[in-house]
């Protein structure tokens, strides 16, 4: 049985600035509607993480795909999302009765690692990562999350600023969620080309 190792990696607050929005034209309007975001809602984090094994991180996204991934979509909060990519790649949410669309956080250029619903679909994560320590040469972090709470199925309304935390400590490879409360991390901190993983977990505050 491998020894699980507890420890504490205290994320920077980072520097949330609002973002510029999309604007998209509806087929059944002639003018531009535009959902405006503020990011500097999201409240900054210090996480505790414990070392788990890469079978553990395995069996987690195991689950995951079979459950949480079939039955919770962005369809059922009335969204659609969509990537476009123009020398940096943005990801955005559309509503589909409006046509407003939002940008999803993320400061890296070839855009977000991925964003997920957790398991019982009252929260949700956007996840972006750089993949070497070079990252100050043009980021202010090496990986970022954004953490969204889910309420009812009003399209954008539905998506309330919770969370946001950023690490200098290492690069993102995959994540997944394992419970409402819990996600499951594959981090390394030297480059990506011979990357040597680590698999924690981290514990998320509880509301």
């Amino acid at each position: 049985m491998v020894k699980k190792t507890t420890y504490i990696l205290c994320f920077i607050a980072m520097d949330l600035m609002v973002k510029s929005v999309h604007s998209q034209t509806t087929e059944a309007h002639s003018e531009t509607t535009i959902a405006h975001v503020v990011e500097d809602s999201f409240d900054s984090l210090n996480l505790t993480f414990t070392e788990i094994t890469e079978d553990e991180f395995s069996n987690y996204i195991e689950a995951y795909t079979e459950t949480t991934a079939l039955h919770c979509t962005f369809s059922k909060l009335g969204l659609r999302e969509d990537t476009k990519c123009d020398e940096i790649c943005e990801t955005y949410l559309t509503e589909l009765s409006s046509g407003k669309n939002m940008t999803l956080p993320c400061d890296y250029d070839v855009g977000i690692l991925g964003v997920s619903f957790s398991p019982s679909c009252t929260k949700l994560i956007v996840c972006s990562s750089y993949d070497g320590p070079e990252y100050h040469e043009y980021y202010n972090y090496r990986a970022e999350f954004y953490l969204y709470n889910v309420n009812g199925n009003n399209g954008l309304e539905s998506l309330l600023p919770a969370y946001g935390f950023g690490s200098k400590e290492w690069s993102i490879a995959d994540y997944v969620w394992i419970t409402d409360h819990e996600l499951g991390l594959k981090v390394y901190s030297g480059n990506g080309f011979e990357p040597e993983y680590q698999f924690v977990k981290a514990s998320i505050p509880t509301e």
